[in-house]
């Protein structure tokens, strides 16, 4: 993408909002990339921690792109996906419904 923060509001004036959307996803993802390598590199996080982290992000984007896809097809149920997450956080971490 070719886009700058100083030409949001123009995007926005005509109409543009998914490309903005992309853009300020991309601004986010790579700050948060930024921001796992200082970790890194002052030590708060191991090399592990961060090749988990771009893993999960990366795993993260694929399903926020599959959930776009299926708004956009209208088959997209949030209720459904928090409850199916919901119930594999609880069964991995072995709590119960009460924590």
């Amino acid at each position: 993408m070719s886009m700058s923060g100083a030409e949001v509001e123009k995007y926005y004036r005509d109409g543009h909002i998914r490309e903005i959307a992309e853009y300020c996803e991309s601004d986010v993802i790579n700050t948060y990339r930024i921001w796992l390598r200082y970790e890194l590199f002052v030590g708060r996080l191991t090399d592990a921690e961060v090749q988990a982290s771009e893993a999960y992000l990366a795993d993260f984007l694929g399903l926020a792109r599959n959930w776009t896809r299926r708004i956009a097809m209208g088959s997209f149920s949030a209720r459904n996906v928090f409850i199916r997450r919901f119930d594999i956080t609880n069964q991995s971490s072995g709590s119960g419904a009460d924590g």
